[in-house]
């Protein structure tokens, strides 16, 4: 990695709440889903993969208290779901990356997803980078009724004044689905492989969380910490979520300059 490289992960954490509402880690072990022991490997885990920026989803206020103690180096933002909901996004930035701007956005529908983007200073342009996670349909729902795709489309809409444009998170839906191919449409290209698997639900290995970016960046792929199969338990002692970390290298195909250190 050179000097002029921005280290990002995007990371879906678990909120504690949803696994007190769903049946489907009934094959972990208890001791891996106990909230205290799970919050501090994740904290360890954010702190030894040493990125930038991380872009995390289902985090609450209480775990981005943690992440920040977690990260010292790192300043950090908030942006909770609407709709009464436990989570929201959260993103931490290196202090040596100045932020130029950072903005909110709430979808205009009933499920209190959000999307948190934060601008920073990369020489002499920006970088904007959105961390999000979408709302889950049926990938038979048409585009019209789907409101991960919906979503997709508001935040397509309002792109980001920035030389370029990164978009990060849990996007619920797979390489092939509409919704990835509306981003890729709009000239977002997916930089991991699709077998890149990201989690297990339902005892299928799938790629949901993405790190998507524009023509002004090269990427450089990091590997998954392990392999997913469909009996793979979520989370472990080693892996504390039932998502795994997606981790990026990005270069900035137009500057040579490197951020403030």
């Amino acid at each position: 990695m050179t000097a002029t490289a921005l280290h990002i992960v995007t990371w879906n954490v678990l909120a504690d709440a949803y696994i007190a509402k769903h049946d489907s880690y009934g094959g972990c072990a208890p001791r891996d889903l106990e909230p205290a022991s799970r919050q501090r490997r994740l904290c360890a885990s954010l702190s030894s993969l040493g990125a930038d920026v991380y872009c995390l989803q289902e985090v609450d206020p209480a775990a981005h208290l943690a992440f920040a103690a977690a990260l010292p180096d790192h300043r950090g933002w908030h942006l909770p779901k609407g709709r009464s909901k436990p989570d929201g996004c959260s993103t931490f930035a290196k202090r040596c990356w100045p932020a130029l701007d950072v903005a909110e956005m709430s979808y205009d529908d009933d499920t209190g997803c959000v999307a948190l983007t934060l601008t920073l200073r990369w020489g002499e342009a920006s970088v904007a980078i959105t961390n999000t996670h979408l709302k889950w349909s049926s990938p038979e729902t048409a585009p019209s009724r789907h409101r991960g795709y919906r979503q997709a489309e508001q935040l397509l809409a309002d792109p980001p004044r920035a030389d370029a444009w990164i978009v990060c998170g849990d996007l619920n839906a797979e390489p092939s689905s509409a919704v990835l191919d509306r981003f890729r449409r709009a000239g977002l290209r997916s930089v991991h492989a699709e077998t890149a698997f990201t989690c297990n639900a339902g005892g299928r290995p799938r790629k949901i969380d993405f790190t998507l970016c524009d023509g002004a960046l090269n990427a450089v792929e990091t590997p998954a910490p392990m392999r997913l199969n469909p009996v793979t338990p979520l989370p472990t002692a080693g892996c504390p979520s039932d998502h795994l970390p997606v981790e990026t290298a990005f270069e900035y195909l137009r500057i040579g300059a490197s951020p403030d250190t």
